[in-house]
């Protein structure tokens, strides 16, 4: 059963279109029932890195890939978003080189596999993992930032977005991935430069979100 989950031609019928990864070895399926919150963050976050890409002049030369399969070697995920080169270089293929995983309800160990799944060279093969942590309880909501370090995955930022009588705080920003992680190649002009979003934009997205959860 598990192998229809890899069938292209079929997907609306398929549990494709629910599974949100697979393992093959082990014969599990998990199946994801998306949140308000969780669309609500993936769609902000979108929005903003959309943003940051248009004054370079290179929102068409990125392809998004919402809830794309990637599968690995014995492994699948679909991840909440990712985004890659439209013409990657040689030698790579078309899938997303830049990951997020939005967490509503799941514990920050299934977060911590997930970024191994996409850090892993023989897996996702990403070189950016973003994850966005939506606190249920109050509005406050964290964003690392994860890429591969000799080897193991390993936290270069993680920024925290809270709200206290109306008055929000922001740490350590900008949010940035870097230029090569998404386009797979060096900067060649002055325009092209590092994905920066702003203390703005990450107020932005907190705020979509905190709507939706009715802070």
């Amino acid at each position: 059963m598990i192998e229809t989950l890899l069938n292209p031609d079929n997907e609306s019928t398929t549990l494709t279109k629910n599974c949100s990864s697979f393992d093959l070895n082990e014969e599990l399926i998990l199946i994801k029932m998306p949140s308000h919150e969780h669309s609500s963050a993936t769609s902000a976050v979108d929005h903003a890195i959309v943003a940051a890409l248009l004054p370079m002049g290179l929102f068409s030369s990125v392809n998004a890939y919402p809830g794309a399969t990637i599968q690995g070697q014995k492994r699948g995920k679909q991840p909440d978003h990712g985004w890659g080169s439209r013409r990657p270089p040689s030698g790579y293929e078309r899938t997303p080189s830049v990951i997020l995983e939005v967490a509503w309800s799941e514990s920050d160990s299934k977060l911590n596999s997930d970024v191994r799944f996409w850090l892993d060279p023989a897996d996702g093969n990403a070189k950016t993992c973003l994850t966005l942590r939506v606190d249920k309880r109050q509005p406050t909501i964290r964003i690392e930032n994860w890429r591969l370090q000799n080897g193991r995955p390993y936290r270069v930022q993680m920024i925290q977005v809270t709200k206290v009588s109306n008055r929000i705080t922001v740490t350590n920003h900008p949010l940035i991935i870097p230029f090569e992680d998404l386009f797979l190649r060096p900067s060649s002009i002055p325009a092209e430069r590092d994905i920066e979003i702003s203390l703005q934009a990450l107020e932005d997205i907190a705020a979509k979100i905190w709507e939706v959860q009715r802070f």
